[in-house]
């Protein structure tokens, strides 16, 4: 009983949360709700810390986040409200309520430094399961492809990427238990992120096998996923990551790539324009075109989505009250393709400034904390970490929709918060020792 105790009440109920998220089915039974273990989790613990406690008293650093949680949630429900009707897509703000109970949850743990390596040694953890996934389905391994789909999809991703598996007996774009290509793309480039930092950081043991991960992380990207969104944060996270730390620490080769990156950049695309022909095969499979110039001015970086930007917005502009409260009770829709566009069609013009906050604060607490920390200090990878991911949500946003996704609003929040919390120098459950220390990789 005191071994469960430590796990409701530490930081081990965050991880265990983390690792259920990922890997957690979406798999739906008719007229019921999906199936949703980490939701029960987050529950129990939730209710179990207030049992505990007594109050939902929550973290003063972590209550701007929350309020912005629950403005959006709220600006969701008016705008049904404001229509005058309900439809399915009304739940879909549960979503967003599960962040704010996770804020709470968030609010109530002391993090330790072996609770932070814990956290990120189960991501890493879930996405080599997640390699395997994507094996599964790149390489058809029946009947275990269609079950992966069946179990970790919705029902529409399931008539999506089962059709291909079915009738053609193959499929490029595996989501594996993210849901979603992009969303597994972006959570492997998050893996070759705390990858690298464990090559930066870690022992001579710890940095041959986390070698291993980044190189089996990036080659699924490519490879197996085919995923765009994937292949530019997970580059722009990893060069990033060594410039910033490299600049930090004081190294002359970080001060090299935050110049040499830029106009090597500007040289390769300089060279595509001019040979757009010399487009390599498995970037064309990638990005659905001929060329490079084919990519940047026939849409295909972007493809359809924007479409679907220029419908949602146009919809949205048509009306004052649709501006103000948002457009989807008139017209719903669960895809947007687009963080920012998500919450505007949603929650109207209050959810889109409180959802911009919210990025707004993240960012700018993740910089303050960056440059407080020495040169030399341990927990430098981590701040470097946070800070990288930050960047990548915002990026995600142009291609995704975040805040209202069943798995990665989850993962993403949890690094966000983590961040905001203090961290003990004491062992993964012993919640009795005072001695405080800060955040190691």
């Amino acid at each position: 009983m005191i071994k469960f105790k430590n796990l409701i009440h530490t930081e081990l109920a965050v991880v265990v949360y983390v690792a259920l998220v990922v890997l957690t089915p979406l798999w739906k039974v008719p007229s019921l709700p999906a199936i949703r273990l980490d939701d029960i989790w987050l529950l129990l613990v939730a209710m179990m810390m207030f049992v505990r406690i007594g109050s939902f008293k929550i973290d003063p650093r972590l209550l701007f986040p929350f309020i912005c949680i629950i403005t959006i949630s709220l600006m969701s429900v008016v705008s049904f409200i404001v229509a005058g009707h309900l439809d399915f897509t009304f739940f879909s703000v549960l979503s967003t309520l599960r962040l704010a109970v996770l804020i709470y949850v968030v609010s109530q743990v002391s993090f330790s430094v072996n609770g932070m390596r814990l956290l990120w040694a189960v991501v890493i953890s879930t996405g080599v399961v997640n390699i395997g996934a994507a094996i599964v389905y790149n390489y058809n391994i029946a009947p275990f492809d269609i079950m992966l789909v069946k179990l970790f999809t919705s029902v529409e991703g399931y008539h999506k990427y089962a059709e291909s598996l079915l009738y053609i007996g193959h499929t490029s774009r595996a989501g594996g238990t993210m849901g979603n290509p992009n969303y597994l793309g972006v959570f492997f480039a998050l893996c070759m992120l705390l990858s690298l930092d464990k090559i930066f950081n870690g022992r001579f043991v710890s940095k041959v096998f986390s070698f291993l991960c980044l190189i089996g992380f990036a080659y699924s990207i490519i490879f197996l996923l085919q995923t765009r969104t994937g292949m530019l944060i997970g580059f722009f996270s990893l060069v990033a990551y060594a410039s910033v730390y490299l600049v930090k620490r004081g190294h002359i080769f970080g001060y090299l790539l935050l110049i040499l990156v830029p106009i090597t950049s500007v040289l390769l695309m300089a060279g595509a324009f001019a040979f757009p022909e010399l487009l390599p095969r498995r970037m064309a499979s990638v990005f659905y075109a001929e060329s490079f110039s084919d990519i940047f001015l026939e849409s295909g970086l972007m493809g359809s989505r924007v479409e679907i930007w220029t419908y949602q917005l146009e919809q949205i502009f048509s009306r004052p009250v649709t501006f103000i409260f948002g457009y989807m009770p008139y017209a719903p829709t669960t895809t947007s393709d687009n963080g920012y566009i998500a919450v505007f069609y949603r929650a109207g013009f209050l959810g889109l400034i409180a959802y911009l906050g919210l990025l707004m604060f993240f960012l700018i607490s993740s910089v303050a904390n960056l440059m407080r920390t020495p040169p030399r200090a341990p927990e430098l990878g981590m701040r470097v970490v946070v800070l990288i991911f930050c960047g990548m949500s915002i990026l995600l946003d142009l291609t995704a929709d975040t805040v209202f996704s069943a798995k990665w609003s989850a993962v993403a929040m949890v690094f966000l918060l983590t961040s905001m919390r203090e961290i003990r120098g004491v062992p993964v459950g012993n919640m009795r020792s005072p001695t405080r220390f800060n955040p190691v990789q």
